[in-house]
């Protein structure tokens, strides 16, 4: 009996294994492996081992049918889970997640890191991302406002190339950079330096003081001590959602004034030559100031944030003088509640990622007598808009 001949047979007295569309058989499975299969499976159809294949030897390891004309024991490989499935599965785990496209990795998910804002992404060597997947990263950067990603080995060449993907570099104040890479700062405190100051130890976004501060800022970790010099962020969108209408109004009407003199005038040279490691050459520029809205529409996302750091803002314009300083230990105990802020114990090889344009952040002093350095690198921004 030809093989044609069977397919009839079988389907002829079983109407629910035939198609109901066209009532003929169809070739399912894998490529050259697999013999005849109808397009409606019928649910009580069992496999079958009390029956011989009527066919040949050869036909009988293509057919799935065995002599009464029930389907076969699937194999192992068939009983796999359609991909569509694995696909619809992942869509409805727990937790926020994109898919990357990148050299040989076509899937990444994205953890939160906390109920409000961050997200961990594992994208392999972010050296290899392609424009889709760096486009992908970049979103993810501005919709979760600090990403971490694990386990980089970049060098200051590396990081500089991947942090012009971002786009140019901003200008660097008062910092004196890498000697090789003018766009890398060594965020660098050595053991012997003890209790010293620590760079960037207040709760600060990078250059508000800037006509454009920056967009994002990179950090690397490339020296890390065994306990201590984590950082914290707080989120200024999250900040801004938990306002009162009638607050959100108040505070819409206000012009904050930045300013760095408290940071790199003068008078704070001998706070920073603590730091042996760090050249910081602090002059009387840091007493200019720049005006920006204490309320800024983010330009890529559209929300709204609050644009505060009191290592930067001195004054409120608006305000008058009785209020001002109540007004302004109000803002920085409401920026910086623990709701809006996440911590990050660093690892060597951590990259971390930062939108500085709705954060603010602050590095802990707490490992006194143990080396740390990270390589820090900054995008150049817009000017702040309402």
């Amino acid at each position: 009996m030809d093989r044609s001949t069977l397919d009839r047979r079988l389907c002829r007295d079983r109407p629910w294994q035939r198609s109901p569309r066209s009532r003929r058989k169809v070739v399912l499975g894998r490529r050259g492996a697999q013999g005849p299969w109808c397009r409606s499976r019928h649910r009580g159809c069992r496999p079958c081992s009390d029956h011989e294949p009527r066919l040949s030897p050869d036909d009988a390891r293509q057919s799935r049918f065995c002599d009464a004309g029930t389907p076969r024991a699937r194999t192992d490989a068939a009983r796999r889970r359609p991909v569509r499935h694995v696909r619809r599965l992942h869509a409805q785990l727990e937790g926020f997640r994109h898919r990357l496209t990148k050299g040989t990795v076509s899937v990444v998910e994205v953890q939160r890191l906390t109920g409000v804002f961050g997200a961990e992404v594992d994208v392999g060597d972010v050296r290899r991302l392609d424009d889709g997947a760096f486009a992908e990263l970049r979103s993810v950067v501005c919709e979760h406002e600090v990403v971490v990603v694990r386990g980089q080995s970049l060098d200051v060449t590396e990081q500089v190339a991947l942090s012009r993907r971002f786009g140019p570099a901003g200008p660097v104040p008062f910092i004196e950079p890498s000697p090789d890479h003018p766009e890398v700062i060594k965020v660098l405190k050595e053991a012997s330096d003890g209790a010293a100051f620590n760079f960037g130890g207040a709760w600060h976004s990078d250059f508000s003081f800037q006509s454009e501060p920056p967009s994002f800022t990179l950090l690397h970790a490339i020296d890390i001590p065994p306990y201590g010099g984590d950082t914290l962020w707080a989120s200024m969108t999250a900040a801004w959602k938990h306002l009162s209408d009638d607050r959100r109004a108040e505070l819409s009407a206000i012009t904050a004034v930045h300013t760095a003199r408290d940071a790199y005038s003068r008078k704070m040279q001998p706070l920073h030559s603590g730091l042996s490691g760090m050249n910081i050459v602090c002059d009387d520029t840091a007493n200019d100031t720049e005006v920006h809205p204490l309320v800024v529409t983010h330009p890529e996302t559209g929300r709204q944030a609050l644009f505060f750091n009191r290592a930067y803002v001195r004054d409120l314009l608006g305000v008058d003088a009785v209020r001002l300083q109540s007004l302004l230990d109000w803002l920085h105990a409401h920026t910086t509640d623990a709701r809006f802020t996440l911590r990050h114990r660093w690892s060597v090889g951590d990259l971390v990622i930062w939108d500085n344009r709705s954060t603010q952040h602050y590095a802990l002093n707490d490992y006194a007598g143990f080396r740390r350095e990270l390589h820090r690198t900054t995008v150049a921004g817009t000017r702040p808009t309402a």
